[in-house]
């Protein structure tokens, strides 16, 4: 029976369990025995789909890039302004996912690899806020530092154990001051 069901398992689904468990219990919970117990499936499941532990990291962190990094920047390149788009990335990085993003940023503390991906995640952010301050007129000799505030400052609301109604007020108010 393991063997069908190893079979039927991809490898996303390890990697969407694992970001399951990384948002709700930490990195810690990332390891083979607990991932296949979650999954009901035996430990060997996990090297059938992942040559070894950092491959299985590298694919729970792309997936969470292009999950709230790229999904989301696709998301807001629909709407029609610079402000706009602005607005709806702070709010939308406030969202839902606000657990993962502070599981995986408590992992980059204790991962050099891992902080080396968040800060290739920052980096990649920065530059496509940056982007919209330039189309919105900001001065140049501004705009980068405007970014790296604008940035720092949705990464600290998102950062804050709250589940208050203030954050989205607070990133409408945030991108106003930069504006």
């Amino acid at each position: 029976m393991d063997a069908l069901v190893t079979e039927r398992l991809s490898r996303g689904d390890w990697i969407a369990v694992a970001l399951r468990e990384l948002a709700e219990h930490g990195h810690n919970a990332l390891t083979a025995n607990r991932l296949a117990s979650v999954l009901g499936v035996s430990r060997g499941s996990f090297y059938w789909h992942f040559r070894n532990v950092d491959d299985f990291e590298s694919g729970v962190l792309a997936r969470w890039r292009e999950r709230v990094t790229d999904g989301t920047i696709e998301k807001v390149e629909r709407l029609a302004t610079a402000t706009e788009r602005l607005e709806a990335l702070v709010r939308t990085s406030l969202s839902a996912e606000a657990r993962l993003e502070r599981a995986v940023r408590s992992w980059a503390m204790d991962s050099p690899t891992v902080a080396k991906f968040v800060s290739g995640v920052d980096a990649k952010r920065i530059d496509y806020i940056r982007q919209q301050l330039i189309a919105i007129g900001v001065d140049q000799g501004d705009v980068d530092i405007k970014a790296l505030i604008l940035y720092w400052a949705s990464i600290g609301m998102i950062m804050r154990p709250t589940t208050d109604s203030t954050k989205s007020v607070a990133a409408d108010t945030v991108v106003r001051l930069f504006t």
